[in-house]
């Protein structure tokens, strides 16, 4: 994949793997996007718990009820 900055983001991606300690432009872009997928994937998740807490909520239930129900199968098969 080849990805065209345009030259201010080019810039700013130079100084700041400079000033990171990033032995290469690339190493620094990589690591980027490596941070920013992970952020999306955490906001799906959270996404996705809102949406069965919601859930939950709608069919009078707690996430504290939940959690001991849970505790409950645990212990007692």
């Amino acid at each position: 994949m080849v990805v065209t900055l345009s030259e201010t983001l080019e810039k700013e991606v130079s100084s700041a793997a400079k000033a990171h300690g990033y032995a290469s432009e690339k190493s620094f872009v990589e690591d980027a996007l490596k941070h920013r997928i992970l952020l999306l994937k955490k906001d799906t998740f959270l996404a996705g718990a809102r949406t069965v807490r919601e859930a939950l909520k709608g069919k009078g239930l707690s996430e504290g009820d939940v959690l001991e129900d849970f505790e409950m199968k645990q212990h007692h098969g």
